[in-house]
């Protein structure tokens, strides 16, 4: 995923689509190195920044302001291109902040090194509480910062807050940047982060238009009826942050609905799969590479022009997508899979606004 967002000049070849599977969604191995912190167990340490100066107006009896440390009332209206501080990132070089990538709950920076010595993607996501907390979390107060050992490239560093929603912020070295700190890229932009979030929840983003998938709730595109179906019995589904996200599991199989941004698919020869209509939306059709045998369905919400510039090089519009897929490990393949996906998309898309 990492190529897809480093275009900084108007004569570089426009990169490569990341493939979106959602659920295993990657900046070139993020998903990775924070998977392996939780196999492995998380580094915890002392903070990287710490509120020493007088308490602002607006503080609270405890002497912090009010909603410090935490996303505030409504999480999923938070805007989080507004915790990334770009001053935390120009002693490096050049960061270039695209907010139209990815989830909701998901922003991408891509800083081009000084001398052109290549570039570093640095993504930071929102998210809900963990299952499984490695330690158990204090109502009201923050956990320490993770230190996960970097994986295939990638630096990772997280932290709950004090509502218990975290933040995961992860670096991967792109093109020559191979040498490039990229720990130190996660804690500066963290150190900016829990800066802003000692004076308050972030800000929250722009409104969005009505017919987005950022007021859908992706548990609600299968009703039960559809999932058991699938999974041979009634199961909770498991919502991700802000809704965007839903997942169903019974072994030996899993569905999931994940929401994302995309450059237009349709004819992006660097998205697999066959194109297909599913009601009246476009999609695309494909086994899923890798981990267990699995299929997904992209289908296409909306197309929309974005307000801010975008990466020069890369298309003008992007799209609203929902991706539904359905993995089975005791399957012989993806293929094999792929008529439930398309049936799963039939009947999400007859829920779709």
């Amino acid at each position: 995923a990492a190529e897809a967002v480093t275009l900084l000049t108007v004569d570089a070849p426009v990169p490569r689509r990341p493939r979106r599977h959602l659920r295993r969604r990657l900046l070139a191995g993020a998903a990775v190195a924070a998977v392996a912190a939780l196999v492995a167990g998380f580094v915890l340490g002392r903070p990287l920044w710490t509120n020493t100066g007088g308490a602002p107006a607006g503080t609270n009896a405890g002497g912090a302001p009010a909603g410090a440390n935490t996303l505030g009332a409504d999480p999923g209206g938070t805007d989080p291109c507004a915790a990334i501080a770009l001053n935390s990132l120009t002693g490096f070089g050049e960061p270039f902040v695209d907010p139209e990538v990815l989830n909701f709950g998901t922003c991408v920076v891509t800083t081009t090194l000084f001398n052109d010595a290549g570039k570093v993607q640095t993504r930071l996501d929102l998210t809900g509480p963990l299952r499984y907390p490695p330690r158990p979390p204090v109502p009201g107060k923050m956990g320490e910062i993770e230190y996960p050992e970097p994986r295939e490239g990638a630096c990772a560093r997280a932290i709950s807050l004090a509502d218990a929603n975290r933040i995961v912020i992860t670096s991967r070295a792109l093109e020559r940047a191979q040498d490039a700190p990229v720990c130190t890229f996660s804690e500066a932009v963290l150190s900016g982060v829990l800066a802003k979030l000692a004076n308050g929840p972030l800000p929250r983003r722009a409104e969005l238009p009505v017919g987005s998938l950022v007021r859908v709730d992706a548990c609600g595109l299968l009703d039960d009826a559809t999932t058991t179906g699938v999974l041979g019995r009634s199961t909770p589904p498991d919502r991700g942050f802000g809704g965007w996200g839903c997942t169903w599991e019974h072994d030996p199989r899993t569905i999931s609905v994940e929401f994302s941004r995309e450059w237009p698919v349709e004819a992006d020869e660097d998205v697999p799969g066959d194109r297909i209509q599913v009601g009246n939306r476009n999609a695309v059709v494909a086994p899923v590479q890798g981990g267990h045998p699995e299929c997904a369905v992209t289908v296409v919400h909306r197309r929309y022009t974005p307000a801010l510039p975008v990466l020069r090089g890369t298309p003008p519009d992007r799209e609203e997508v929902a991706v539904v897929s359905v993995e089975d490990t005791s399957a012989a393949t993806g293929d094999a899979l792929c008529g439930t996906a398309r049936s799963l998309a039939e009947a999400l898309v007859r829920r779709l606004p």
